[in-house]
């Protein structure tokens, strides 16, 4: 026989006998290979303990060195803090969409270059537009007051500094104005004697000494008149007089190169109050100085979010002592010492700061406060320890005095030694998901923002590990034995969720949630409003408000298609085909085609003949801009502007250019394009490159699951909760009428991070206690405040100017709402139905073995019920 082995399945000690046979037999290579695989089984199992141990162990020197010289390391995390402050003097904000949310190597921004370069007399013109409204929706033709108050408006335009050097002017040699006062010329003596004034403000009319012109082939100067409908909004006319309207429209047409300065003081000029009207600016200078203003408020809603944070620490770690709420107000000045560590680095080589960037500001305080509670959990276990070892080798000596403290020292070493891998685990996935986003982006809006993240949650899990813990030895009462920490809400709690029925109620909720994700994400529409970002309440948010109600029809959408090849003699009638290709589109309202013109000029004489003749009786119009020539005199690019009906959607944008394009691809010899904004282009690219990047960014999670917690099956599970995290939230969007842009991707990118931290605490317990129930309970306390404090953190965030700061704050609310139920509630269900599936196998095997007669109970006997 052998030698008696004793083991221990399924809660029973078992002892059996083993056949050993021969020792002198030469094993064969089946069992030989049943060794390796045994020896490799086994180095497998032991990996997770050994990379836990290595973690713990440079954990616990480091919290002891920090812990025994703290003043050493307050002042070198000050010191590093304030040297970053020297890059805040480079501080720039950045509000220009049409370069932040521009892809890299954008075809757009290629197209325009090109433009650019080939049509060089074209000169970029920029529209400033005024809105005037009466308050009250009030009828702002009532009586003249109201077109009285444009004469004072004009008579401050033409007052403003620099308007003279910045304005666009026609052939006439008039500023290029378009609004009620052109039915008069802007002369308020012409308005005031004209006594039916109704009838002449809606008669058509031949001249316009203000309105844009163009010249014919004679030479003749033509205005383009406005319809009364671009000029008074909802204008109500009763026998061919205008007796009501709700609102003006006032274009001024200004040089792509007027300054900043200038435009900002033209704004000044135009916006105010003139009697009953309220006169508000849309332009691109009035819009950043909205986007800016909201961004000012944001930093007093910071300051709120601090307070909010530093009352709900103060109070969750003083519920132990007093002295212990000042770990509130420690663990926030290490979180904000980090952001402008971190901010410092970034803007000090070269990054800009804009609207996005407030959101990577709440989301590290919440992340900060949160590592503070799994560290101070951590060392309040360490410290229960020592008492309760303490007590331990009292009682056997019999001597109360036997024994002396611990060192604070080695319990804050020994806490940080346990916390340090479970907030590792978290920093890395959190950073390394922004840093994998950051690479793999193509916006420069999500790159910027997903680099600074990165930053931040590095950054802040340095401080916490060093600074924080040493605030929390200066700040450390005592070790003696405190009471016992784990109530038995938490330990009912966590019992009541891993039960049957609690695992049933949490896996039906989970169904349900991911049931209406699956259903709400293939829904999801594309949508973004240049219009979001300005705040509630702002004046680009109220133009943009009046003209979507007054002035969106009567206005036109400018757009210019584009041929990189001109057309000779022989495909000349091929190109004119192509040119009027998006004719007939629905949404086509004009096009200024040069080719109109040349026909008409050339009668029957051949197309080679005509060409220069043409271009020299037409040398200073804006007709033959449209065609650039070589040194030969031949065509080689071409633009035709078109006039389409507008929409302020950008999905309907994108789908109107895409239906044109589709037509000119008929005619690909000529080059053909169609001149799209970056940020449209953008938008397309948003959803296919966001799904590309959180694929990759849960894959670099995956693998550093794998390196940390040691076992994939548990980086197979963040995996899952990452997919589950993911597809609820875009069902999410959906039902709650939000839309798929740059903004909510850089959200579903943050989901990636922060929708796994409980989860990823929960497992690294699990991987610690053995059972589902074990490590809820000992996770529950610190997860269920740093959810809270993350919660606390983003509320300000709900009362930001800005819609778009908003629904960051929505999203992020329900990325740690989600990620708090995947990670307390769904994922503690799985292990533990993973925990009674091992049970019953093991019991299973056990009983067969115990069927072969190889094993024979110590100590008792059992019956069938104990082995399932």
């Amino acid at each position: 026989m052998g030698s008696p082995m004793t083991m221990e399945i399924a809660g029973l000690e078992i002892a059996g006998l083993t056949d050993t046979g021969d020792e002198s037999v030469e094993p064969t290579r089946a069992e030989r290979a049943r060794a390796w695989a045994a020896s490799a089984s086994e180095a497998a199992a032991a990996l997770p303990s050994r990379v836990d141990a290595t973690v713990e162990a440079g954990f616990a020197r480091l919290g002891e060195r920090c812990a025994r010289r703290p003043r050493t390391v307050l002042a070198t995390a000050c010191a590093v803090a304030a040297l970053s402050c020297l890059g805040l003097l480079r501080f720039h904000l950045d509000t220009d969409d049409e370069t932040l949310y521009a892809p890299a190597h954008s075809e757009a921004v290629k197209n325009q270059k090109w433009v650019d370069a080939t049509f060089a007399k074209e000169g970029r013109l920029r529209s400033r537009t005024t809105y005037a409204f009466a308050t009250g929706a009030k009828n702002v033709l009532n009586d003249r007051q109201g077109l009285e108050a444009l004469f004072k408006m004009h008579q401050n335009m033409l007052k403003a500094d620099g308007f003279a050097d910045c304005v666009q002017r026609n052939n006439y040699g008039f500023p290029i104005v378009q609004g009620p006062l052109n039915a008069w010329n802007y002369s308020l003596a012409t308005f005031d004697a004209d006594e039916d004034w109704r009838r002449t403000l809606a008669a058509p009319r031949s001249e316009d000494l203000y309105a844009p012109t163009t010249v014919a082939p004679d030479g003749t100067v033509a205005p383009w008149i406005a319809p009364l409908a671009a000029v008074v909004g909802d204008a109500k006319l009763d026998d061919g007089a205008v007796i009501s309207g709700r609102a003006f429209q006032v274009q001024i047409k200004l040089h792509g190169d007027c300054s900043a300065e200038r435009s900002r003081a033209l704004d000044a000029a135009l916006s105010g109050r003139v009697g009953d009207l309220k006169i508000v600016v849309h332009s691109r200078t009035s819009y950043r100085g909205a986007v800016s203003a909201a961004l000012l408020h944001d930093v007093k809603l910071v300051g709120a979010s601090l307070v909010f944070l530093v009352l709900f620490a103060s109070v969750a770690f003083g519920l132990r002592g007093t002295r212990r709420a000042w770990l509130g107000p420690a663990a926030l000045l290490s979180v904000v010492l980090a952001l402008v560590t971190a901010f410092g680095w970034w803007i000090g080589c070269g990054g800009s700061f804009h609207a996005l960037m407030a959101a990577a500001v709440f989301m590290t305080l919440g992340l900060g406060v949160d590592d503070a509670f799994v560290i101070v959990d951590a060392v309040d276990d360490a410290a229960d320890a020592a008492a309760r070892r303490r007590e331990d080798l009292a009682r056997r000596s019999r001597d109360d005095d036997a024994y002396g403290d611990d060192a604070v020292s080695d319990i804050i070493g020994a806490g940080l030694g346990r916390a340090g891998a479970q907030i590792l685990l978290t920093s890395v996935t959190d950073a390394a998901a922004f840093g994998a986003c950051a690479l793999t982006t193509s916006i420069p809006a999500l790159r910027s923002f997903c680099g600074v993240a990165a930053l931040c949650v590095a950054v802040d899990f340095v401080f916490q590990v060093t600074l924080f813990v040493a605030l929390l030895a200066l700040l450390s009462e005592t070790t003696a034995a405190p009471p016992e920490r784990r109530s038995g809400a938490e330990k009912r709690f966590a019992k009541a969720l891993t039960s049957r029925p609690g695992r049933a109620a949490s896996l039906a909720a989970a169904v349900v949630l991911l049931a209406l994700g699956v259903a709400g994400a293939p829904r999801l529409e594309t949508e973004y409003e240049a219009a979001w970002l300005a705040p509630d309440g702002s004046d680009a948010r109220e133009a943009y408000a009046v003209e979507e109600a007054y002035f969106s029809r009567a206005n036109s959408w400018a757009v210019a298609a584009y041929s990189r090849e001109g057309p000779t003699a022989e495909t000349y009638a091929e190109y004119e085909s192509g040119a009027a290709a998006c004719d007939g589109l629905p949404f086509f309202l004009s096009a200024k085609a040069w080719t109109a013109d040349f026909d008409a000029f050339r009668g029957n004489r051949t197309y080679d003949g005509a060409l220069a003749d043409w271009r020299v009786a037409r040398a200073g119009t804006e007709i033959v801009s449209f065609a650039a020539f070589d040194a030969s005199g031949a065509v080689v690019a071409t633009k035709l502007p078109m006039s389409w009906a507008k929409t302020g959607s950008k999905a309907k944008q994108i789908e109107r250019l895409d239906a044109c394009e589709s037509k000119l691809e008929k005619h690909r010899g000529f080059g053909f394009f169609v001149s799209r904004s970056p940020v449209l282009e953008a938008l397309a690219l948003t959803l296919p490159q966001s799904l590309r990047s959180v694929a990759i960014v849960a894959l670099v999670v995956f693998c550093c699951g794998v390196c940390l917690l040691g076992r994939i099956s548990a980086a197979l599970l963040l995996l899952g909760v990452i997919l589950y995290v993911d597809v609820v939230l875009l069902g999410g969007l959906y039902w709650f009428g939000e839309y798929c842009n740059m903004i909510t991707m850089v959200v579903l990118t943050l989901a990636v991070g922060l929708g796994v931290d409980s989860s990823a605490h929960v497992a690294h317990a699990y991987l610690h206690d053995g059972s589902a129930e074990a490590a809820l309970g000992r996770v529950l306390s610190p997860i269920a405040k740093g959810g809270l404090s993350t919660l606390l953190a983003v509320a300000p965030m709900a009362f930001s100017q800005s819609y778009l700061i908003r629904l960051f704050a929505m999203m992020t609310a329900m990325i740690v709402a989600l990620g708090l139920f995947v990670g307390v509630a769904a994922v503690p269900a799985l292990l533990a139905v993973a925990d009674d599936v091992s049970l019953r196998r093991n019991r299973r095997d056990l009983a067969n073995r115990l069927a072969d007669g190889d094993y024979a109970l110590v100590g008792g006997g059992f019956d069938d019920e104990m082995i399932g």
